[in-house]
């Protein structure tokens, strides 16, 4: 799987080292929290040659529209979740 995240502009070297996550794990047997170190990809410009085949918006109402109007130009086949 290969998870590529879309940025502001200047954002895209923010995380350089990939960032830190705590995990809550609930399951019967595992530990119950854990630190994971996640390797984060950032692009500020997509094309619609990647392919994407999902797209998760995690914005607030008032950007919805605008970040759909940049991603539908080159991702229009792309199924899209918006948070």
């Amino acid at each position: 799987m290969d998870v590529t995240h879309f940025v502001r502009p200047g954002k895209k070297d923010q995380y350089p080292n990939g960032v830190m996550l705590d995990l809550l794990d609930e399951r019967k047997g595992y530990p119950p929290k854990s630190m994971q170190h996640y390797s984060i990809r950032c692009v500020e410009m997509i094309s619609s040659a990647d392919g994407y085949e999902l797209i998760i918006v995690p914005t607030n109402a008032q950007h919805v529209e605008s970040a759909l109007k940049i991603l539908l130009l080159v991702a229009d086949k792309a199924t899209f979740l918006i948070f």
